[in-house]
Protein backbone atom coordinates (compact mmCIF):
# COMPACT_ATOMS: atom_id res chain seq x y z
CA UNK A 1 0.00 0.00 0.00
CA UNK A 2 1.24 3.77 -1.16
CA UNK A 3 0.28 6.71 0.38
CA UNK A 4 0.89 9.95 -1.40
CA UNK A 5 -0.27 13.58 -0.51
CA UNK A 6 -0.37 17.01 -3.14
CA UNK A 7 -0.66 20.39 -2.79
CA UNK A 8 -1.72 22.08 -6.36
CA UNK A 9 -2.07 25.91 -7.20
CA UNK A 10 -3.34 26.83 -10.78
CA UNK A 11 -5.13 29.50 -12.58
CA UNK A 12 -8.94 29.16 -13.75
CA UNK A 13 -9.40 29.97 -17.76
CA UNK A 14 -11.60 32.36 -18.20
CA UNK A 15 -11.46 32.94 -21.98
CA UNK A 16 -8.19 35.04 -22.24
CA UNK A 17 -7.11 33.23 -25.42
CA UNK A 18 -9.12 31.21 -28.05
CA UNK A 19 -8.29 28.12 -26.44
CA UNK A 20 -10.19 28.17 -23.39
CA UNK A 21 -13.80 28.09 -24.43
CA UNK A 22 -12.52 24.94 -26.66
CA UNK A 23 -11.70 23.17 -23.48
CA UNK A 24 -14.49 23.91 -21.68
CA UNK A 25 -12.39 26.53 -19.49
CA UNK A 26 -9.66 24.57 -17.77
CA UNK A 27 -7.45 24.85 -14.80
CA UNK A 28 -3.94 25.42 -15.11
CA UNK A 29 -0.45 24.84 -12.51
CA UNK A 30 2.12 24.02 -10.65
CA UNK A 31 1.98 21.31 -8.72
CA UNK A 32 4.13 19.07 -5.88
CA UNK A 33 3.16 16.00 -4.30
CA UNK A 34 5.03 13.11 -1.99
CA UNK A 35 4.77 9.64 -1.54
CA UNK A 36 5.60 6.70 0.66
CA UNK A 37 6.25 3.23 -0.28
CA UNK A 38 6.39 0.23 1.79
CA UNK A 39 9.52 -0.38 1.15
CA UNK A 40 11.36 3.08 2.34
CA UNK A 41 14.56 1.90 2.95
CA UNK A 42 15.19 0.55 -0.54
CA UNK A 43 12.62 2.93 -2.48
CA UNK A 44 13.70 6.08 -0.82
CA UNK A 45 10.12 9.10 -0.24
CA UNK A 46 10.14 9.94 -4.22
CA UNK A 47 8.71 13.56 -4.60
CA UNK A 48 7.66 14.98 -7.79
CA UNK A 49 7.34 19.05 -9.55
CA UNK A 50 4.64 19.64 -12.25
CA UNK A 51 2.78 20.95 -14.46
CA UNK A 52 -0.85 19.70 -14.44
CA UNK A 53 -4.28 20.57 -16.81
CA UNK A 54 -7.52 19.85 -15.61
CA UNK A 55 -10.10 20.40 -18.17
CA UNK A 56 -14.30 19.74 -17.49
CA UNK A 57 -15.55 16.61 -19.64
CA UNK A 58 -18.76 18.15 -18.20
CA UNK A 59 -19.50 20.86 -15.78
CA UNK A 60 -22.95 21.89 -14.95
CA UNK A 61 -23.98 24.36 -12.06
CA UNK A 62 -23.06 22.22 -8.89
CA UNK A 63 -20.66 20.00 -10.06
CA UNK A 64 -18.01 18.67 -12.81
CA UNK A 65 -16.57 15.55 -14.29
CA UNK A 66 -12.73 16.21 -14.96
CA UNK A 67 -9.85 14.89 -17.07
CA UNK A 68 -6.12 16.00 -15.99
CA UNK A 69 -2.76 15.71 -17.25
CA UNK A 70 0.56 16.41 -15.10
CA UNK A 71 4.15 16.20 -16.17
CA UNK A 72 7.41 17.18 -14.52
CA UNK A 73 10.30 15.81 -12.32
CA UNK A 74 10.55 13.03 -9.46
CA UNK A 75 13.18 12.73 -7.48
CA UNK A 76 14.25 11.59 -3.88
CA UNK A 77 14.42 8.20 -5.14
CA UNK A 78 16.93 5.74 -3.54
CA UNK A 79 18.41 4.23 -6.36
CA UNK A 80 19.67 1.22 -7.20
CA UNK A 81 23.37 0.61 -5.94
CA UNK A 82 25.35 -3.13 -6.60
CA UNK A 83 26.72 -2.36 -3.08
CA UNK A 84 24.60 -0.46 -0.95
CA UNK A 85 20.79 -0.63 -2.49
CA UNK A 86 21.20 -4.44 -4.30
CA UNK A 87 17.53 -5.28 -4.29
CA UNK A 88 16.20 -1.99 -5.68
CA UNK A 89 15.25 -2.90 -9.34
CA UNK A 90 12.28 0.01 -9.55
CA UNK A 91 14.38 2.92 -10.44
CA UNK A 92 18.61 3.28 -10.98
CA UNK A 93 18.55 7.12 -10.51
CA UNK A 94 17.82 9.49 -8.15
CA UNK A 95 15.68 11.82 -10.36
CA UNK A 96 13.57 10.58 -13.57
CA UNK A 97 10.02 11.56 -15.36
CA UNK A 98 6.87 12.07 -13.74
CA UNK A 99 3.66 11.04 -15.84
CA UNK A 100 -0.08 11.10 -14.49
CA UNK A 101 -3.66 11.29 -15.73
CA UNK A 102 -7.06 10.38 -14.60
CA UNK A 103 -10.45 11.40 -14.33
CA UNK A 104 -11.97 12.91 -11.42
CA UNK A 105 -15.78 14.64 -10.24
CA UNK A 106 -15.33 17.64 -8.27
CA UNK A 107 -18.90 19.03 -6.48
CA UNK A 108 -18.78 22.70 -5.30
CA UNK A 109 -19.96 23.70 -2.39
CA UNK A 110 -19.95 27.15 -0.92
CA UNK A 111 -18.86 30.01 -2.91
CA UNK A 112 -15.02 28.52 -2.57
CA UNK A 113 -15.09 25.20 -1.47
CA UNK A 114 -14.81 21.72 -3.60
CA UNK A 115 -14.23 18.07 -3.03
CA UNK A 116 -12.98 16.12 -5.40
CA UNK A 117 -12.98 12.12 -5.75
CA UNK A 118 -11.45 10.48 -8.56
CA UNK A 119 -8.33 7.92 -9.86
CA UNK A 120 -5.51 8.37 -11.85
CA UNK A 121 -2.53 6.40 -13.08
CA UNK A 122 1.15 7.37 -12.11
CA UNK A 123 4.54 6.20 -14.11
CA UNK A 124 8.32 7.26 -12.72
CA UNK A 125 10.78 6.02 -15.61
CA UNK A 126 14.04 7.24 -16.44
CA UNK A 127 13.83 5.84 -20.02
CA UNK A 128 16.52 3.70 -19.13
CA UNK A 129 19.17 6.77 -19.19
CA UNK A 130 20.38 4.84 -15.84
CA UNK A 131 20.01 1.10 -15.25
CA UNK A 132 18.09 -0.45 -13.91
CA UNK A 133 14.75 0.78 -14.75
CA UNK A 134 11.83 -1.60 -14.35
CA UNK A 135 9.61 2.18 -13.24
CA UNK A 136 6.81 2.25 -11.18
CA UNK A 137 3.33 2.78 -11.90
CA UNK A 138 0.60 3.27 -9.54
CA UNK A 139 -2.84 3.29 -9.61
CA UNK A 140 -3.91 6.16 -7.57
CA UNK A 141 -7.37 6.47 -6.27
CA UNK A 142 -7.74 10.03 -4.48
CA UNK A 143 -9.57 12.75 -2.54
CA UNK A 144 -8.95 16.07 -2.44
CA UNK A 145 -10.16 19.48 -1.13
CA UNK A 146 -9.76 22.72 -3.24
CA UNK A 147 -10.01 26.43 -2.39
CA UNK A 148 -11.21 29.30 -4.88
CA UNK A 149 -9.38 32.47 -4.37
CA UNK A 150 -11.90 34.03 -6.38
CA UNK A 151 -13.51 36.94 -4.74
CA UNK A 152 -17.30 37.09 -4.65
CA UNK A 153 -19.53 34.65 -6.74
CA UNK A 154 -18.68 31.89 -8.21
CA UNK A 155 -16.68 32.44 -12.29
CA UNK A 156 -19.34 32.28 -14.67
CA UNK A 157 -18.76 31.20 -18.43
CA UNK A 158 -19.66 31.80 -21.74
CA UNK A 159 -20.61 28.59 -23.30
CA UNK A 160 -21.95 30.00 -26.97
CA UNK A 161 -21.51 28.10 -29.90
CA UNK A 162 -17.94 27.16 -30.77
CA UNK A 163 -16.84 28.67 -33.91
CA UNK A 164 -16.12 26.65 -37.10
CA UNK A 165 -12.23 26.41 -37.39
CA UNK A 166 -11.60 28.46 -40.50
CA UNK A 167 -7.58 28.37 -40.01
CA UNK A 168 -7.14 24.62 -41.67
CA UNK A 169 -3.49 24.43 -43.11
CA UNK A 170 -0.49 22.21 -43.64
CA UNK A 171 2.43 22.04 -41.41
CA UNK A 172 5.95 20.71 -42.03
CA UNK A 173 8.46 19.98 -39.55
CA UNK A 174 12.26 19.14 -38.97
CA UNK A 175 13.02 18.23 -35.50
CA UNK A 176 16.27 17.42 -33.92
CA UNK A 177 16.16 14.60 -30.41
CA UNK A 178 18.67 13.53 -28.49
CA UNK A 179 18.89 11.41 -25.52
CA UNK A 180 21.15 8.60 -23.60
CA UNK A 181 20.52 5.16 -22.77
CA UNK A 182 22.36 3.01 -19.81
CA UNK A 183 23.40 -0.92 -20.73
CA UNK A 184 24.79 -2.44 -17.22
CA UNK A 185 27.69 -4.89 -17.54
CA UNK A 186 27.64 -7.74 -15.12
CA UNK A 187 31.09 -8.54 -13.67
CA UNK A 188 30.74 -11.91 -15.94
CA UNK A 189 30.95 -9.26 -18.17
CA UNK A 190 33.69 -7.25 -17.26
CA UNK A 191 36.07 -9.13 -14.89
CA UNK A 192 35.13 -6.34 -12.90
CA UNK A 193 33.88 -6.85 -8.92
CA UNK A 194 31.03 -4.81 -9.22
CA UNK A 195 28.26 -4.51 -12.11
CA UNK A 196 29.35 -0.77 -14.28
CA UNK A 197 27.28 1.06 -16.54
CA UNK A 198 27.96 2.80 -19.82
CA UNK A 199 25.71 5.43 -21.68
CA UNK A 200 25.46 5.63 -25.14
CA UNK A 201 24.18 8.55 -27.47
CA UNK A 202 20.30 8.05 -28.71
CA UNK A 203 19.46 10.60 -31.29
CA UNK A 204 16.93 11.00 -34.15
CA UNK A 205 15.53 13.66 -36.90
CA UNK A 206 12.24 13.53 -37.91
CA UNK A 207 10.41 15.47 -40.82
CA UNK A 208 6.96 15.32 -41.62
CA UNK A 209 3.71 16.57 -42.91
CA UNK A 210 0.54 16.88 -41.23
CA UNK A 211 -2.96 19.06 -41.46
CA UNK A 212 -4.73 20.75 -38.60
CA UNK A 213 -8.30 19.90 -39.28
CA UNK A 214 -9.91 21.73 -36.43
CA UNK A 215 -9.50 23.09 -33.57
CA UNK A 216 -7.86 20.46 -31.34
CA UNK A 217 -6.34 17.95 -33.83
CA UNK A 218 -3.84 17.55 -36.21
CA UNK A 219 -2.79 14.22 -38.24
CA UNK A 220 -0.11 13.08 -40.72
CA UNK A 221 2.70 11.08 -41.16
CA UNK A 222 6.38 11.00 -41.80
CA UNK A 223 10.11 10.04 -41.45
CA UNK A 224 12.12 9.35 -38.80
CA UNK A 225 16.39 9.10 -38.97
CA UNK A 226 17.55 7.41 -35.81
CA UNK A 227 20.68 6.68 -34.75
CA UNK A 228 20.96 3.96 -31.99
CA UNK A 229 24.19 4.01 -29.78
CA UNK A 230 23.25 0.84 -28.48
CA UNK A 231 23.68 -1.26 -31.06
CA UNK A 232 25.96 -4.01 -30.83
CA UNK A 233 26.80 -3.01 -27.43
CA UNK A 234 29.84 -4.16 -25.75
CA UNK A 235 32.26 -3.04 -23.29
CA UNK A 236 36.21 -3.50 -22.88
CA UNK A 237 39.12 -2.93 -20.10
CA UNK A 238 40.86 0.21 -21.19
CA UNK A 239 44.21 1.36 -19.92
CA UNK A 240 44.02 1.76 -16.45
CA UNK A 241 41.35 -0.75 -15.53
CA UNK A 242 38.99 1.52 -16.76
CA UNK A 243 35.58 -0.01 -18.77
CA UNK A 244 34.96 1.65 -22.52
CA UNK A 245 32.25 0.88 -25.44
CA UNK A 246 34.00 -1.84 -27.90
CA UNK A 247 33.59 0.25 -31.44
CA UNK A 248 30.40 -0.91 -33.62
CA UNK A 249 30.45 0.65 -37.51
CA UNK A 250 28.76 3.71 -37.45
CA UNK A 251 26.41 2.02 -40.66
CA UNK A 252 25.00 -0.94 -38.46
CA UNK A 253 23.42 1.39 -35.61
CA UNK A 254 21.77 3.65 -38.52
CA UNK A 255 17.79 2.95 -38.67
CA UNK A 256 15.14 4.83 -40.83
CA UNK A 257 11.75 4.60 -39.70
CA UNK A 258 8.00 5.87 -41.10
CA UNK A 259 5.27 7.13 -38.68
CA UNK A 260 1.94 8.73 -38.25
CA UNK A 261 1.18 11.36 -36.03
CA UNK A 262 -1.61 12.42 -34.26
CA UNK A 263 -1.37 15.58 -32.33
CA UNK A 264 -3.77 17.34 -29.39
CA UNK A 265 -3.81 20.57 -29.80
CA UNK A 266 -3.48 22.70 -26.43
CA UNK A 267 -3.16 26.61 -27.55
CA UNK A 268 0.69 26.63 -27.62
CA UNK A 269 1.05 23.46 -26.03
CA UNK A 270 0.06 20.42 -27.70
CA UNK A 271 0.76 16.32 -27.60
CA UNK A 272 1.87 14.42 -30.49
CA UNK A 273 1.78 10.31 -29.90
CA UNK A 274 3.66 8.88 -33.46
CA UNK A 275 3.14 5.47 -33.64
CA UNK A 276 6.00 4.24 -36.02
CA UNK A 277 7.72 0.89 -37.83
CA UNK A 278 11.45 0.83 -38.66
CA UNK A 279 12.17 -0.01 -42.26
CA UNK A 280 15.72 -0.48 -42.47
CA UNK A 281 17.63 -1.64 -38.96
CA UNK A 282 20.71 -3.99 -37.71
CA UNK A 283 18.30 -6.83 -36.87
CA UNK A 284 19.66 -8.58 -33.46
CA UNK A 285 21.97 -5.26 -32.54
CA UNK A 286 19.55 -4.29 -30.03
CA UNK A 287 16.77 -4.96 -28.03
CA UNK A 288 14.14 -2.73 -29.83
CA UNK A 289 11.58 -3.47 -32.26
CA UNK A 290 10.20 -2.92 -35.84
CA UNK A 291 7.32 -1.18 -33.81
CA UNK A 292 7.84 1.56 -31.62
CA UNK A 293 6.22 4.42 -30.32
CA UNK A 294 7.10 8.54 -29.30
CA UNK A 295 5.27 10.41 -26.96
CA UNK A 296 5.93 13.94 -26.89
CA UNK A 297 5.30 16.93 -25.19
CA UNK A 298 5.55 20.47 -27.26
CA UNK A 299 5.96 23.81 -26.55
CA UNK A 300 5.75 25.88 -29.57
CA UNK A 301 7.40 29.42 -29.89
CA UNK A 302 5.43 30.84 -32.49
CA UNK A 303 7.09 28.50 -35.11
CA UNK A 304 10.38 26.90 -32.87
CA UNK A 305 9.22 23.72 -31.79
CA UNK A 306 10.85 22.42 -28.23
CA UNK A 307 9.85 19.02 -27.01
CA UNK A 308 10.31 16.21 -24.45
CA UNK A 309 9.27 13.04 -25.22
CA UNK A 310 9.34 8.92 -24.04
CA UNK A 311 10.16 6.53 -27.39
CA UNK A 312 9.54 3.05 -26.57
CA UNK A 313 8.48 -0.42 -28.01
CA UNK A 314 5.69 -2.63 -26.54
CA UNK A 315 3.73 0.63 -24.94
CA UNK A 316 5.83 0.44 -21.92
CA UNK A 317 9.41 -0.51 -23.01
CA UNK A 318 11.01 2.37 -23.01
CA UNK A 319 14.30 2.87 -25.52
CA UNK A 320 14.97 6.42 -24.22
CA UNK A 321 13.84 10.04 -23.00
CA UNK A 322 14.36 12.37 -25.73
CA UNK A 323 14.92 16.07 -25.62
CA UNK A 324 14.17 17.82 -28.83
CA UNK A 325 13.92 20.82 -30.74
CA UNK A 326 12.49 21.71 -34.35
CA UNK A 327 11.12 24.34 -36.62
CA UNK A 328 7.63 24.66 -38.52
CA UNK A 329 6.45 25.65 -41.72
CA UNK A 330 2.62 26.69 -42.60
CA UNK A 331 0.91 26.58 -45.28
CA UNK A 332 -3.00 27.09 -46.52
CA UNK A 333 -4.19 27.81 -50.15
CA UNK A 334 -3.53 31.45 -50.22
CA UNK A 335 0.69 30.51 -49.91
CA UNK A 336 2.81 30.51 -46.76
CA UNK A 337 1.94 31.94 -43.49
CA UNK A 338 3.94 33.81 -41.33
Amino acid sequence: QVVGAAIEFGWQGRGANEYDPKLNYPTYGIGFNTYAFPGTSQLGYPNALYGFLIAPAKRTKNWSINYMLRLGLGYNWRPHDPIDNPIQYAVGSYRNLYINGGFEYEYYFGQRWDLAIGITATHFSNGRSSEPNASANLINPHIGIKYNLNQGERPSYDYGPVPDYDKKHWEWFLMYGYGTRQILFDTAQTGLTIPVGLNYPMWNFSTAAQKQLNWLVKVGGGIDFMYSGVTDASAELGPGGILRPTPVPFSDKIQIGVFGIFEWVLNNVSVAVQPGWKIIRKEGGDDSENFYQHLQLRYHIDDVIVGVAIRATRFSNAEYIEWSLGYRLKWDKNGLIK
